[in-house]
């Protein structure tokens, strides 16, 4: 009787194990039916048994069980790089070639050098940001009555903007302290125009740019 107990125990396990790989791993229950006398397991259809069986259910899913205590820290890992946000370049203006308002990002004059204007102590350059502000950069230097004797002349303005890089809802005035710039003037303000001129208001000297900064 031990003996036949033992073999149906053994039995039941190799069947069971069988049966809850075909079913996906124990996800459902199984039912194995146990024939009375010969101890032959078989497996039970649609959960049901004949009669001189014994039904038993295995693969049954208990309660979930407590909650484990919690694993250890892991180790910090190693800093990661500074975020650095791509700059577009800038656009150096360049020297006069002719009529300034037709050829944007040249210095206003005349080629001949009567009377232009040129770079100061650094290079005059205007680009957008990684916003969409345009902002220029560096020091112009007027030379000869050509280049800014008139605020209303078309050649009073040291260059003009191409188009993307203007204004499109107004004059733009900056009030700049001229402290870096050599031979200094008595500068007032620049304006920057829809039409794309950077044009100061000043008697004289050079004109810093740097705090030009506004969003077409």
């Amino acid at each position: 009787m031990y003996r036949a107990a033992v073999v149906v125990g053994i039995a039941l396990v190799a069947l069971a194990g069988v049966a809850i790989a075909a079913g996906g791993g124990g996800s459902k229950p199984v039912t194995l039916c146990v024939q009375k006398g010969s101890g032959k397991v078989l497996l039970g259809a649609k959960g049901k048994c004949g009669k001189r069986t014994k039904k038993v259910v295995v693969g049954k899913r208990g309660p979930a069980g407590a909650k484990g205590e919690r694993g250890v820290t892991g180790k910090v890992g190693p800093p990661g790089k500074s975020f650095e946000p791509t700059q577009p370049a800038a656009h150096e203006v360049a020297e006069t070639v002719g009529d300034c308002s037709a050829n944007p990002g040249t210095f206003c004059g005349t080629p001949d050098a009567t009377g232009t204007w040129s770079p100061g102590l650094d290079f005059v350059s205007y680009r957008k940001d990684a916003a969409g502000w345009v902002r220029l950069a560096g020091n112009a230097s007027a030379s000869g009555s050509g280049a800014a004797s008139q605020y209303d002349n078309a050649h009073g303005a040291i260059f003009f903007l191409p188009p993307g890089y203007r204004p499109s809802d107004g004059i733009h005035r900056f009030y700049i302290p001229q402290t870096t710039c050599h031979n200094p003037g008595s500068i007032s303000y620049v304006d920057v125009l829809p039409n794309g001129a950077v044009k100061p208001r000043f008697d004289g000297g050079c004109v810093d740019l740097a705090n030009v900064v506004f969003y077409p």
